[in-house]
């Protein structure tokens, strides 16, 4: 880490906010093991779960490929990634179709999370069952889910308190329309998007879809009934307690609510009675807008959870006045994130509330990125992410530049979690790859390294698994410290199409002691433990009394805890190149060694071009990239009709084209490295 020097910003003499010079952040996928891109050609998907999936005390990383593989990425300690995929069990149920989302829970409560992929339009749901020894079985044809309607979020929570996580599934467009004026232009969209679905979970890894009995199917009379029946087009959901009641609700980000008339989603859970009452008109979230991603925070510290939707143009902050009523509250507080510098619209997409710099406040992320739009609408192609410091006033600064998280173009999903367990939340975010659209770099990880002095807690919570889900998705917790109380509410997926790691984690500022933590478990029973260390990361068991500190309790390894009562996280350095990138990569290696080699031309020295042969083909390809590359093949009137991302050395690829003339282009890390011709006999 490096010591930051920070300017004191005051109003009538108070301080209200440090600005460090120089990066809190440090991007460093590619030294730290993770390289990772996910291609799609309409601009749809790449999400990302974070998830513990071997209960070894380590954050891991499951990443949405698109049209290319998805990858589970294991912590090896000290934030260093590995991929695993393969030896997980390949996740190769997905290969050939396009994945769009992702959420991890454990569905059989036995202590070790599923993953569960959604897809696009005419493609089936992936459920993997995690089989407690590091690898993973296809199950979905046994649960009983079956939907194929273009699923873009997935999120979970225990909506009937059975101590059974089930599945709400969030469905976008069917069949794409688009509205032209007499001069052709394209004015709107009149898409038919097909019915959200709710999976009550039966138990044994079982599932039965009530959407309709709950009443959570998204679908609405248009204009009004007697009106024809519409249903919105979701992109993200949040699947926990929103208005205080410690009840599980739902809200669903829709996009082209202004063109469907079906605005935002807010269902509020009505146990004891099984099902929900929509509430989006009454709570003043039903904004009918481009909805893309949410974010749940108490970002005033007033007791109460706020949202924050994404959107293409102005974003929405509502902050929440009363129990479940809702209002706007975005341009005061100031992250609207807008227009870009060229007054174009800027699209936001993934998005989380965080406290980065563990001051006690949260602050907010934002993740931009483009998609093509009507004229109308039209969207930029350069516009940068956002980090939204909390001021403690209700507003917040831009600090995207100086904390050095400000990248930019083809940004989709992202989540949190710390990853090298020490006392700070770092950052994964997304890129995609798509049609004419250059993306420079792959997968971002961000590493906080602030080195203010401020305190924290984490706190992990396990469920009974008969009231309570063993995630415990649904339930809040409240830190009470110096005169003050964070709070937060434990969801199954939110941002966009991603889920943040289910570690709750509480900056308290300069506090040393922590009065008490309460947790109120799904349906409102309540555990109380006193005076938890401070900077320890515990954990509350329903119905067992006090605490546990998580920590490495093996005295031999480098990061020994002797305060530690629950063993978690140890870490044992493994010397080597960390760095994927490099020729002399070591995937065993968790630190960086300075070894590290890369092939880089001598002066005068012409590397090898990449190779892609026979020319002419038949049947298969075989390209030598320089580098990770994507390879594109074009027809002669410039129609894309392949395209596949190459890391290994060496790939051959099949191809099923008609014989003719063919144009091919390599990209890697953004830039076009080759172009040439193929015939094709």
């Amino acid at each position: 880490m490096h010591r930051l020097k920070c300017t004191l910003f005051s109003l009538a003499g108070t301080l209200i906010y440090s600005l460090c010079a120089g990066q809190s952040f440090t991007e460093g996928a590619l030294n730290h093991g993770m390289q990772h891109l996910a291609v799609a050609s309409d601009f749809m998907g790449a999400a990302v779960a974070v998830f513990d999936y071997n209960n070894d005390g380590w954050q891991d990383v499951y990443l949405t490929g698109g049209l290319e593989k998805d990858k589970l990425y294991k912590n090896l300690g000290n934030g260093v990634f590995t991929d695993v995929t393969v030896q997980a069990g390949g996740f190769s149920a997905s290969t050939g179709y396009k994945t769009t989302s992702v959420v991890t829970a454990d569905l059989d409560n036995d202590g070790f999370r599923e993953v569960i992929v959604g897809t696009a339009r005419n493609m089936p749901m992936f459920v993997y069952k995690n089989n407690g020894n590091g690898t993973f079985t296809h199950i979905t044809p046994s649960t009983g889910i079956s939907t194929t309607k273009n699923t873009q979020a997935i999120v979970t929570g225990d909506y009937d308190l059975d101590g059974r996580t089930d599945i709400y599934i969030i469905n976008y467009v069917q069949v794409p329309r688009t509205l032209f004026n007499s001069n052709g232009d394209v004015v709107g969209y009149n898409h038919t998007c097909t019915p959200n679905e709710l999976y009550r979970n039966l138990g044994s890894l079982t599932f039965q879809e009530v959407g309709g009995s709950a009443n959570v199917m998204d679908t609405v009379h248009v204009p009004a009934p007697p009106g024809p029946v519409n249903s919105g087009c979701g992109l993200a959901g949040l699947f926990t307690d929103i208005n205080g009641d410690y009840l599980p609700d739902l809200y669903v980000a829709n996009d082209f609510g202004m063109f469907t008339q079906i605005g935002n989603a807010y269902y509020q859970n009505t146990y004891p009675t099984i099902g929900f009452d929509d509430r989006r008109s009454e709570s003043g979230l039903d904004a009918k807008i481009f909805g893309m991603g949410i974010a749940q925070g108490d970002y005033d510290k007033d007791g109460k959870l706020d949202l924050y939707v994404t959107n293409l143009g102005r974003n929405i902050l509502y902050r929440q006045t009363a129990p479940g009523t809702f209002t706007d509250v975005t341009t005061a507080a100031g992250v609207e994130d807008a227009k870009d510098p060229d007054n174009l619209n800027v699209v936001g997409w993934g998005t989380a509330f965080f406290d980065y710099d563990n001051d006690g406040y949260e602050d907010l992320y934002v993740s931009n990125g483009y998609v093509p739009a009507a004229k109308a609408y039209e969207t930029s192609q350069n516009a940068e992410n956002k980090l939204y410091h909390n001021l403690k006033n209700g507003t917040f600064q831009d600090v995207s530049v100086v904390s050095g998280t400000n990248d930019k173009r083809m940004h989709k999903g992202m989540a949190v979690g710390d990853f090298d367990n020490d006392g700070d939340e770092d950052m994964i975010v997304t890129k995609l790859l798509s049609t004419g659209v250059p993306v420079k770099d792959y997968v971002l990880y961000y590493i906080n390294e602030q080195t203010l002095s401020n305190h924290w807690l984490q706190v992990s919570l396990t469920g009974n698994g008969t009231t309570t889900n063993r995630d415990a998705f649904g339930a809040t917790v409240k830190v009470y410290y110096a005169a003050t109380r964070g709070i937060k509410s434990l969801s199954g997926g939110s941002s966009h199409a991603s889920q943040n790691s289910s570690v709750l984690h509480f900056g308290i500022g300069s506090a040393t002691v922590i009065d008490s933590v309460e947790v109120f478990w799904p349906g409102g029973s309540r555990t109380r433990v006193l005076n938890p260390p401070i900077d320890k990361h515990i954990r509350i068991q329903q119905e067992v009394a006090g605490f546990g500190i998580l920590g490495c309790t093996n005295p031999a390894a480098d990061n020994y805890d002797s305060q530690a009562t629950i063993n978690y996280g140890c870490y044992t350095a493994v010397p080597g190149c960390t760095n994927v990138s490099a020729a002399n990569y070591n995937s065993a290696a968790n630190t960086d060694d300075g070894s590290c080699e890369f092939v880089t031309a001598l002066p005068g020295e012409v590397l090898p071009a990449a190779a892609v042969y026979p020319n002419p083909l038949t049947h298969s390809l075989t390209v030598r990239p320089s580098g990770p590359s994507v390879l594109e093949l074009f027809d002669v009137q410039g129609r894309r009709v392949f395209h596949t991302f190459i890391q290994d050395a060496e790939a051959t690829v099949q191809l099923q084209l008609a014989p003719g003339l063919y144009l091919y282009r390599l990209t890697s890390n953004g830039h076009v490295v080759q172009t040439g011709k193929l015939v094709k006999e």
